[in-house]
């Protein structure tokens, strides 16, 4: 499909799922630290960053002002607006990994930020170490 009716499509389908006109997001948002120890969602990330250090990244996959946790969220995934967006992630991660591999010194700096924030506190389960799924056998 041409891009220019890829983007026919699109705009139609945003308009179909009632939102506002706005489009997709397209700058890039400067870094920042979160300002608490959680984020906008729900993920095991909290869990994986106090073993190693770790970021997140964020790529517009839907319409702005299109609710979340909403049918038309999960809609967007079959939609070519979603494969632009996994073609995105998977780019800026790929460059990022090869920074990492390129320059050993940043893979150090990454490691003693990580050491200076965690002070050394080893991570300990909030959960009990005898404590089983509720799973029917």
């Amino acid at each position: 499909m041409r891009d220019l009716d890829r983007d026919s499509v699109e705009k139609n389908y945003a308009r179909a799922l009632g939102v506002a006109e706005i489009g997709l997001k397209t700058g890039v948002e400067p870094f920042r630290e979160p300002e608490k120890s959680w984020g906008s969602g729900s993920t095991d990330v909290a869990e994986v960053s106090w073993i190693t250090p770790t970021t997140s990244l964020s790529v517009a996959s839907e319409p702005e002002g299109t609710p979340g946790h909403h049918w038309a969220a999960v809609a967007c995934a079959g939609t070519s607006i979603a494969h632009k967006c996994l073609q995105t992630a998977a780019k800026v991660m790929a460059a990022t990994g090869l920074d990492i591999i390129q320059d050993p010194k940043l893979l150090q700096k990454m490691r003693n930020e990580w050491l200076s924030k965690t002070k050394g506190k080893p991570y300990v389960s909030p959960l009990p170490p005898d404590l089983q799924p509720p799973v029917k056998k």
